[in-house]
């Protein structure tokens, strides 16, 4: 008689890892009860269960993104003022001057799509740019009526320039007109002909021009009284 085939046939010294794979798939899905090797199947459900212990270990892309240091950045982006600074502060910002403020700070704040924010300082350096003279002002100019040339008209005239060390030199701009400006920017009678019968107030235009580069010059008009003499 044949003698009939040992079940540990089956258990034939199959050591590849293809081999292996294949009793095992037969452990989960075959209808029958093959024999398998004692202790595999016990193997493979450690293995799978190692498996979904590593797969729930894995980190979530939803949880909060940290900074380089190890940190939960929660800061929020602060608002930046319209001069540059960093904070709250709306409105136009202060207007730029070399004569008052030669440099400013400018504190700059980004912020990514993830909230990470870097904040950094630069420092701004103005160039210094010629500006004409400024606020002519005649207050309480007047003169007697046939007064002779040379005559200094009383009152007081002003100018102002925004570069303090040029030097402002003004002019009577009227064609024909009865006054003259004197060194030091002094009004005086150029004409001995003022009659206050004739035209109470006279009115010229002075201009003002600095020894900037380039040369900037400003026209303002000035109203001069011509008093009655009796």
């Amino acid at each position: 008689k044949k003698k009939k085939k040992s079940s540990d046939a089956t258990q034939t010294d199959c050591a590849s890892p293809a081999c292996l794979r294949g009793k095992f798939f037969s452990v989960r899905c075959s209808v029958g009860r093959p024999i398998q090797p004692k202790g595999r199947k016990t193997f493979f459900l450690s293995l799978v269960r190692k498996r979904r212990r590593m797969s729930s270990s894995r980190p979530n892309n939803s949880r909060k993104k940290t900074s380089s240091n190890g940190g939960v950045n929660s800061l929020p982006a602060p608002p930046v003022g319209a001069n540059g600074t960093s904070g709250g502060g709306g409105g136009g910002g202060a207007e730029l001057d070399f004569e008052t403020t030669p440099t400013l700070q400018l504190n700059v704040t980004v912020t990514d799509a993830a909230g990470l924010v870097r904040r950094s300082s630069f420092v701004v350096t103005l160039s210094d740019v010629n500006e004409p003279p400024y606020a002519l002002h005649g207050v309480g100019l007047n003169v007697a009526e046939n007064s002779p040339v040379e005559e200094v008209v009383q009152g007081t005239f002003s100018v102002s320039n925004p570069e303090p060390d040029q030097t402002v030199v003004c002019r009577v701009a009227t064609p024909g007109a009865a006054f003259r400006m004197a060194p030091g920017n002094q009004l005086r009678v150029a004409a001995p002909s003022l009659n206050h019968e004739a035209q109470a107030v006279v009115r010229i235009n002075v201009t003002c021009t600095d020894d900037g580069t380039p040369s900037l010059s400003t026209t303002q008009e000035l109203s001069i009284t011509v008093r009655d003499v009796p």
